[in-house]
């Protein structure tokens, strides 16, 4: 058994140790000519060079420390073999126990060393079927190939990716660089000299043209595994399906996106059908009543009957004025008769009456040009964020600037309350939508949402909103008023889709 086939037990190793200076012992009782004295050290070198070869250090200082014991045994006893003196003996033995010594430790820092090699020669076979085993199952492309790209080793999946069999491998004729689409060869090239220089290239996205055009979407990785001879070694990942799920979550996103934007469109004609059938109906016949009620109350003389009659008229009248504002709550007819700036400055009049919040609005008074849905839905952004600042700012002032920018529309709304972390993540069960929703539909319509704060620094909300352009403006005046417009007819219905701020 070679002693780097396995780690042999304690006992076997001292014991073979023992064994060995035993045997060298023997040999030398055995060699009794005084010619031969200098046999004895010889044999129990060997004993030693055996122990530590076979059981490492230890074992060879053991073997050093009993051969000297059964040296002095053969010479200097009754039993010795040879006359030698004490001085010369002395010296030999020195010399024995030092040279043992190394011959122990050298042997056994060999006998290590072997053990290393094989444990790294072990794993290297493990590691490298690993290797081969995940190669051959074909869940990913695998490739060697030189510094150009020339492939010298492919597994099936990579010649599937690359749209080339096994005859083209063999001939040469594989080259991962020339299987990428035009437009990304740039990509190949730069990995190139990121291998040249780092030794290994950042994972990148790609499509492969294999047969008939089709486009095959790929993720490539590669490092260099031999720098001198420039050897390559690389791999290339399917992404068709991420690709396709992708697209079918984007297209959900969108879709669901579209739906919103219906449904807010939806519940505002429905506002505004339900405010016109407010005011129309329910607002007309109270005032009709007041009228005959004050008349009624011209004619009765009684105190006491002329007295429930100003209560009742009384109470119609408030009755009118609480119809009219939940008419206004629901749809406020200024955002369609003088545009989204009156909008928002009405809004502020409205927190500043019932919530005593200073409200400032600043507006460049430029003709700012957008769609009915925008402006629709950058009033009812507005207001979810004044209403935030109401119920969770603590705020004495509030501030709205409305400016035109070159292609887009910018609402600042900040105030001087307490602020909040921006990073902090948002607890859903205690709300947090109003953000959201305002995020999505503004997304939508090609907008986004920016918020700026800290704690008890206030905060500061940017909405963008993209503005129609000029050569689109009459073409969109055009389809909507080919539209039915939102609610039922009066005075905002043919406010266009062009909102005046």
């Amino acid at each position: 058994m070679h002693p780097t086939s396995e780690p042999q037990s304690v006992t076997r190793r001292y014991l073979t140790a023992v064994i060995a200076t035993a045997v060298a012992a023997a040999l030398a009782l055995l060699i009794r000519h005084p010619i031969l004295a200098l046999a004895p050290f010889l044999l129990f070198y060997g004993a030693v060079a055996f122990s530590s070869w076979y059981g490492g250090t230890g074992p060879g200082l053991l073997s050093v420390a009993l051969g000297t014991a059964a040296i002095l045994v053969i010479l200097v006893s009754p039993l010795r073999i040879a006359t030698i003196s004490s001085v010369e003996l002395a010296a030999r033995l020195c010399i024995f126990i030092a040279i043992g010594t190394l011959i122990a430790a050298l042997n056994g820092a060999l006998r290590r060393a072997n053990f290393r090699c094989a444990a790294e020669a072990m794993l290297a076979r493990r590691n490298e079927a690993r290797a081969q085993r995940l190669a051959e199952a074909n869940l990913i492309g695998v490739f060697f190939s030189d510094i150009r790209g020339n492939i010298t080793w492919a597994n099936a999946e990579l010649l599937r990716l690359v749209g080339k069999a096994q005859d083209d491998l063999q001939a040469g004729a594989v080259n991962w660089q020339s299987a990428s689409a035009p437009e990304h060869r740039e990509r190949d090239q730069k990995a190139v000299e990121q291998l040249k220089c780092d030794g290994v290239c950042e994972p990148y996205e790609k499509d492969h043209l294999v047969e008939l055009n089709q486009r095959i979407p790929v993720l490539v990785g590669c490092a260099l595994v031999d720098p001198p001879r420039e050897e390559v070694v690389g791999f290339v990942l399917d992404l068709t399906e991420r690709k396709r799920a992708e697209a079918e979550t984007r297209e959900q996103k969108e879709r669901l996106q579209e739906l919103s934007s219906e449904l807010m469109m939806a519940e505002e004609r429905e506002r505004r059908r339900i405010a016109q059938v407010l005011h129309d109906a329910v607002v007309q016949m109270l005032a009709l009543s007041k009228m005959k009620l004050d008349g009624l109350r011209r004619d009765v003389r009684e105190e006491p009957v002329q007295k429930r009659l100003e209560e009742v008229y009384e109470l119609i009248d408030r009755s009118i004025v609480h119809t009219r504002n939940l008419t206004a709550q629901l749809s406020p007819p200024v955002l369609y008769e003088l545009g989204l700036a009156a909008a928002v400055q009405w809004l502020g009049d409205r927190i500043r009456e019932d919530h005593g919040i200073s409200f400032t609005l600043r507006d460049d008074r430029k003709r700012k040009p957008i769609t009915e849905e925008t402006r629709i839905a950058l009033f009812h952004s507005v207001r979810e964020l004044l209403m935030n600042i109401v119920k969770h700012a603590h705020a004495r002032r509030c501030e709205v600037e409305v400016r035109c920018l070159d292609s887009e529309l910018r609402i600042v709304v900040k105030d001087d309350g307490r602020g909040f972390a921006t990073n902090s993540p948002v607890d859903y069960s205690r709300g947090g939508f109003g953000l959201f929703s305002i995020r999505q539909r503004l997304a939508h319509l090609g907008g986004r949402l920016e918020i700026s704060s800290e704690p008890d620094a206030g905060c500061r909300a940017v909405i963008y909103a993209p503005l129609i352009k000029q050569g689109d403006r009459d073409e969109h005046q055009d389809s909507v008023g080919r539209r039915s417009s939102i609610g039922a007819a009066g005075p905002a219905q043919h406010a266009g889709a062009i909102g005046r701020i």
